[in-house]
């Protein structure tokens, strides 16, 4: 019976929204919410044991949207796999614009067998959405194959698509190859609605090989914050992020043994891979959120060695909680609060830990150095952003 009041035009609105697990606040003029800190568990896009009683989600959609009258956006990309990606997503789709509602597709799994059943499902949800002026589907990519399989995505929406590019490598990528940047250009013609990066440098650079780009900056979620109790002194570094070789583990150890001669109690915290320990530093493995913003709190420096970042979200996390960041000095979307190292040599990191732990941070300073990534400014931002997706879909 429930069923066919769901899916009936005439159903249940209350009943709806309990099944969907949203959470509505106020009248539909008002902000209206995906599920908080499960998302990724909770939106009716995820596969779940009462979903797969639906024929379509595309019908369950549309009549969703009947019941509340509102604008809905699909964030599409790796919303279950370990990383800053993931984290963007469930903050955007937890902090949607003014009037919207917004639910997680995953796209990526972290082995290769969910990975090739991530894509059929993600495709076959995106060809089921009814083709109307309420939905708007919203593709995270990094580069190489994650954009390639973006705009596959985007080939199969009849909604407006926003694709969404958070790789600092995207530039490099696309000038390795005349051929690949033309067909890349192309898909992104026929099947783009909008192209949005983190930063006016990444505009600058990516414009001339995908067409017009906007800029919106990576939210942090307002969990991250100073400390209530006041930040604790420790002399405890944090790297924080996936164990790549990008991420240039090695070489911030190299700077931690070289701090460690002139300061032996420095110790070094790492987050993700598989939890290890070694002299002066602990490998902790990926942790909870909860877990993450502990460290961070405990923190005396963030270190960011890597070298192609779109815009850190580890390093605005950690400004935002009133922790120093020490960053290579060719990242760019950050404050000017970010040390930036005299130069690339371990010898140059070394002094700027050093310096960087003897000062006293300003915890008042370094948090409203990145107000502009609060999530009320940045879904400000997504709001224009989507509705000129709109108008060039109906263009």
């Amino acid at each position: 019976m429930w069923i066919a009041s769901v899916l009936g035009v005439h159903g249940d609105r209350i009943a709806l929204m309990q099944r969907c697990r949203w959470t509505r606040k106020g009248s539909p003029n008002q902000r209206t919410t995906a599920p908080s800190a499960n998302a990724h568990q909770s939106t009716h896009l995820r596969p779940s044991r009462w979903f797969q009683h639906f024929p379509s989600i595309g019908a369950l959609m549309a009549n969703f949207r009947m019941a509340c009258d509102m604008p809905h956006v699909i964030h599409v990309g790796p919303c279950d796999s370990p990383g800053g990606i993931r984290t963007v997503m469930r903050t955007l789709a937890e902090h949607p614009p003014e009037g919207w509602t917004a639910s997680l597709l995953a796209s990526h799994a972290p082995t290769r067998i969910g990975m090739l059943r991530a894509a059929r499902q993600s495709t076959r949800e995106l060809r089921t959405l009814p083709d109307d002026a309420k939905t708007l589907v919203h593709l995270h990519a990094a580069s190489d194959w994650s954009l390639r399989r973006k705009l596959r995505l985007a080939a199969a929406c009849k909604v407006p698509v926003v694709l969404h590019l958070h790789s600092g490598d995207t530039a490099r990528w696309l000038r390795s190859s005349t051929k690949r940047a033309g067909r890349i250009r192309s898909a992104i013609q026929r099947h783009v609605d909008a192209v949005v990066v983190l930063d006016t440098a990444w505009k600058d650079v990516l414009e001339p090989m995908t067409g017009q780009v906007e800029v919106v900056p990576n939210p942090v979620h307002p969990m991250h914050r100073p400390a209530d109790e006041g930040r604790q002194e420790s002399e405890r570094l944090l790297v924080m992020g996936r164990d790549a070789a990008v991420k240039r583990r090695d070489f911030a150890l190299d700077v931690l043994a070289s701090v460690r001669q002139r300061r032996p109690s420095v110790h070094l915290h790492l987050t993700g891979g598989q939890p290890l320990e070694g002299d002066g530093w602990t490998r902790h493995g990926w942790l909870s959120e909860a877990e993450r913003l502990a460290l961070l709190h405990n923190s005396s420096a963030v270190l960011l060695p890597s070298r192609f970042e779109g815009q850190p979200l580890a390093a605005l996390e950690a400004l935002a909680c009133g922790v120093p960041v020490i960053a290579d000095a060719d990242l760019v979307g950050l404050p000017e609060t970010v040390v930036r190292p005299t130069g690339a040599t371990v010898e140059a990191w070394t002094t700027a830990v050093l310096e960087t732990l003897s000062a006293p941070a300003d915890t008042a300073v370094l948090s409203a150095s990145v107000a502009q990534h609060a999530v009320e400014r940045v879904a400000s931002r997504w709001t224009e952003v989507y509705a000129m997706a709109f108008e060039r879909r109906a263009a």
